[in-house]
């Protein structure tokens, strides 16, 4: 209501009364604005009132511990709450969430979109992190953060591992919705869920591919390292589609965030240089770049 009333005043919304002046015009849009109603309401998360959350060491921020889940089930428990995984951006901090100790417990903190790049789950600017030795080491597929009952230093594991997390609730902080397809019957590898389209008449081009995983809140799979793609890609007997392509710049391949991917796995022959109609990437052992209007089977990656 607030913002019709102000779009009247300041384009008129190309009317005019006649026989009233246009200081009338704009008094009656100041009293229309006047009596309508407020803006609306942006309610307080559930986990601010929510007993089994303790205040922690900055006002406004609350802290919970789950029961054991894989990474995305923890991301998913703490979302439920209106909360998010613990973000640790001092050693107060840390020292509050380890008091929730007498196991291992996870928190935001993942390389899963680039490997060796971490990143907390919601936007933090603090520079700290509580790794020691030679940790994180990626020892076999380890792309999720934990902070160890023992010593409390930080530790990365493989995200399908079952542990409680520690949630972390802030008044302002509004969780993104869940997607529909964490409700569907999914594969997963590495603690992520996967819906394979494969066999049965499923093939699909790139395009319409890409349109079926996002119907439901997901996207074409993208691969982060080689430890992700080999599981994803035993799923299928032949060619499947990955969310790579270079259809806005020809012989740039970005991923569907418009990132540049840090890992690649092309055969000898590919990509194939200018070619205007090799735009989408196959995945079959290898990457091969191709015709986006081709039938291939397709692996829809689903994060929580």
């Amino acid at each position: 209501m607030r913002a019709v009333a102000v779009l009247a005043v300041v384009c008129g919304c190309g009317f005019h009364v006649p026989g009233a002046s246009d200081d009338s015009m704009v008094d009656a849009a100041v009293d229309a604005e006047a009596d309508a109603a407020p803006d609306a309401f942006v309610p307080v998360p559930a986990c601010m009132t929510d007993p089994r959350y303790t205040n922690g060491p900055v006002a406004g921020h609350r802290y919970r511990k789950t029961d054991n889940f894989d990474r995305d089930g923890a991301f998913d428990a703490c979302g439920a709450d209106g909360a998010h995984l613990a973000v640790i951006d001092t050693a107060a901090e840390d020292a509050f969430v380890h008091m929730f100790g007498n196991s291992d417990f996870w928190i935001g903190y993942d390389d899963l979109k680039t490997e060796g790049m971490f990143r907390w789950v919601k936007s933090s600017l603090s520079t700290y992190k509580n790794f020691q030795g030679s940790e994180p080491n990626d020892a076999g597929v380890e792309d999720c953060t934990y902070v160890q009952n023992g010593n409390g230093s930080w530790n990365d594991t493989n995200c399908g591992d079952q542990r409680p997390a520690v949630c972390e609730c802030e008044a302002d902080y509004t969780p993104r919705p869940t997607p529909a397809c964490r409700r569907m019957a999914a594969n997963t590898h590495d603690g992520r869920k996967y819906i394979i389209h494969e066999g049965g008449g499923s093939a699909k081009t790139w395009l319409d591919a890409k349109a079926d995983c996002e119907a439901v809140g997901a996207h074409l799979a993208v691969f982060a390292d080689r430890e992700e793609e080999d599981p994803v890609n035993g799923e299928f007997g032949g060619d499947n589609w990955m969310g790579l392509s270079d259809s806005a710049t020809e012989g740039t391949f970005l991923w569907l965030d418009g990132t540049l991917p840090a890992y690649t796995h092309w055969n000898l022959a590919s990509p194939h240089g200018a070619s205007t109609t090799r735009n989408c990437v196959r995945v079959n052992l290898e990457w091969e770049d191709q015709d986006c209007t081709l039938l291939k089977e397709y692996a829809c990656e689903c994060e929580p």
